[in-house]
């Protein structure tokens, strides 16, 4: 026997007919028409069911009279905005004088569609299916309006972020700036001045990247200069690139490449970006006396890159959208932290290598560990064909 089909509380049909069976012939209808239907004992019920959820009202005329209409239409007041629910109405036989009367006061009820009984089977299904899928498009209204509100949030966060990383380094280059000319004359101050000019230079140059390639990436103009590549010789220049900054942190900074890695197949400036943001990101995250081990390993069908630090670990809960842009977890001690955005480029890159990435964390306090993998370059991937210089420059 096959098990009835499970249907969303959204899409149930609330009806209440007090009269004899009318209730049960009208479900019984329903149900053998592939709709699902609630039988209401009465209208309080019926209104405190509308908390859980319905799709249409199917109801006698003789079940909302005049002095308790006002129940319906102050829960429908109480529905979202986005919320408009269909409502169908069995009218009594009656009078024309009577009639009017009945109609004038179920107009309140705003979508509300009338039907005289006795009415046929058919054209009742016909109405009610029409109504479910009128709801069905509010219900898509209602998911536009929440992915408004999301898009409108992460716009608000994202300026705020923004405004705040641009001024911290902009802030140190106009004070030191100022610094400069009143101290031009000491050579010794100048170097000093110069080099902290030069490094918040980089932040700001760096932040504005970090923009633009997510605007390439949502917009899906990042291209690729396929070639081979040594990614052991990107790893040995990261370190050596991050080694001063280690020290200066007295952070260990740890590097293990296996002889019979293979070249892999990718845009070498693309995979060095790869290289460089795991590391700093591990470099950042990690206090001083910590530790930073990176791994390189030859595997069946390619390489495997592995960025390990005893940093500040990554927070269960937020794991899972470790990868995802504009989102941070833990706030680092540096001030310049960034705006949520390296990771987020890094599995793009990776996937766009025909690779793919992890992260691993036991907790906060706990360190983070990080695992890329891409093919070799005599592996087939799924990845973008070569570009001609021009092609690449217009693409860019």
């Amino acid at each position: 026997m096959t098990p009835p089909r499970e249907v969303s509380r959204d899409e149930r049909i609330l009806l209440l007919a007090p009269r004899g069976k009318d209730a049960s012939l009208a479900s019984e209808a329903l149900t053998a028409a592939g709709l699902t239907a609630h039988i209401c004992p009465d209208l309080d019920a019926l209104v405190d069911e509308l908390t859980a959820g319905a799709g249409a009202i199917l109801i006698a005329e003789e079940a909302i009279p005049p002095h308790r209409i006002s129940l319906l239409t102050d829960a429908l007041d109480d529905e979202p905005s986005w919320s408009e629910l269909p409502i169908v109405v069995l009218l009594a036989v009656s009078t024309r004088q009577a009639r009017t009367q009945v109609v004038r006061h179920l107009e309140v009820l705003r979508n509300v569609t009338m039907l005289d009984r006795p009415v046929r089977i058919a054209a009742l299904v016909s109405t009610l299916r029409s109504a479910l899928r009128a709801r069905r498009r509010q219900y898509e209204n209602r998911e536009l309006m929440a992915a408004l509100q999301r898009a409108l949030h992460t716009r608000d966060e994202l300026i705020a972020s923004v405004s705040h990383e641009l001024r911290t380094p902009l802030n140190v280059i106009l004070g030191w700036t100022a610094t400069l000319c009143r101290r031009a004359g000491d050579p010794e101050r100048t170097r000093e001045t110069v080099s902290i000019l030069e490094r918040n230079a980089r932040v700001l140059w760096q932040l504005v990247e970090d923009l633009i390639d997510v605007s390439r990436i949502t917009s899906g103009r990042v291209q690729l200069r396929m070639g081979s590549v040594d990614l052991g010789a990107a790893v040995r220049a990261s370190i050596d690139t991050l080694r001063p900054s280690a020290r200066a942190k007295r952070v260990s900074l740890n590097c293990s490449v296996d002889q019979n890695v293979p070249e892999v197949r990718g845009d070498e400036v693309r995979l060095q970006q790869v290289v460089w943001n795991l590391m700093w990101n591990a470099l950042k995250f990690t206090p001083a006396g910590g530790r930073i081990d990176v791994e390189l390993h030859a595997t069946a069908d390619g390489v495997e890159l592995i960025i390990a630090d005893t940093g500040m670990g990554i927070d269960p809960i937020f794991l899972p959208h470790v990868f995802e842009p504009f989102r941070q977890g833990t706030p680092s001690v540096d001030p310049n932290r960034g705006l949520g955005l390296g990771l987020a480029i890094v599995r793009h890159l990776v996937e766009l290598h025909g690779g793919g990435i992890d992260a691993h964390s036991e907790g906060i306090g706990r360190g983070a560990r990080f695992r890329v993998t891409l093919p070799g370059a005599e592996t087939e991937a799924a990845v973008q064909p070569p570009l001609s210089d021009s092609q690449s420059s217009a693409a860019l």
